[in-house]
């Protein structure tokens, strides 16, 4: 559900290097909407935004995805009350995805409706989004955001790039356990993270504390699903109470 990392597309693209990768957008509903973040008009796919003004979102480049397509099923099965309220007059099928539409006609999608969150001074934010941004930066190998309508900032707990953090020890002359209680590693951490752009666009500055961490989420340790996705709820979880340690400092 998120875009290929470019390490992925990197390491396969050394496998084949005559290949072509693609990044695809659509649902089990209707199919494929977008490649590469275009669009297929050229398949009869229609998509239009719906401002949402309830996530911050208004005005026709941005808000929900709405798609009208030949590829639509007709309903969910059995689930009249859910089929109504996803498809649409007109024909069209309302995603449940929060997007925008750049200057070039690009299609980008922000967040699952159900994964926005609300601070507490009413700042609407993207936590799976932001994960995918963070995990862009140097220091990071997996990142899991926390936002809680309880405060005006996030937490993002951070399993450690383990080559940045072995420069970091050897610069400061620290062991590892030492420096990942370092205020000044999770200020570093920090500080990288708020110099993404893509970070400033989805208020990553409001990402205010550090939980790192330098062990792995896997499937073996039961952190990942078998497609290799974070099983965030799972993680929160387990670090419950460092994440409260640290909203109190």
């Amino acid at each position: 559900g998120a875009p290929t990392r470019e390490e992925v597309v990197t390491f396969a693209k050394s496998l084949f290097p005559s290949a072509t990768f693609v990044d695809s957008y659509g649902t089990t509903e209707a199919g494929a909407i977008a490649s590469n973040g275009r669009p297929i008009w050229s398949k009869h796919v229609q998509v239009r935004l719906s401002s949402r003004p309830d996530y911050g979102l208004q005005g026709p480049e941005q808000g929900e995805i709405q798609v009208k397509s030949p590829h639509l099923h007709v309903g969910y099965y059995k689930n009249k009350a859910k089929t109504q309220a996803s498809w649409l007059p007109g024909g069209w099928y309302a995603t449940g995805d929060l997007g925008r539409m750049d200057e070039l006609g690009n299609l980008h999608v922000l967040e699952r409706i159900s994964a926005v969150r609300g601070l507490k001074d009413g700042t609407i934010v993207y936590p799976h989004k932001l994960m995918t941004v963070f995990e862009t930066a140097t220091w990071a190998h997996q990142v899991v955001i926390d936002a809680r309508k309880t405060q005006t900032f996030m937490a993002a707990i951070v399993v450690l790039n383990q080559e940045r953090l072995q420069d970091f020890c050897v610069e400061h002359q620290m062991s590892k356990d030492k420096a990942i209680s370092s205020v000044k590693l999770q200020a570093e951490v920090l500080r990288e993270f708020h110099s993404i752009p893509a970070a400033c666009k989805l208020k990553g500055e409001r990402v205010q504390v550090v939980v790192p961490t330098m062990n792995p989420w896997t499937i073996e340790n039961k952190l990942l699903t078998g497609s290799h996705k974070k099983k965030v709820n799972r993680i929160l979880e387990q670090f419950a109470s460092s994440l409260e340690q640290a909203y109190k400092c």
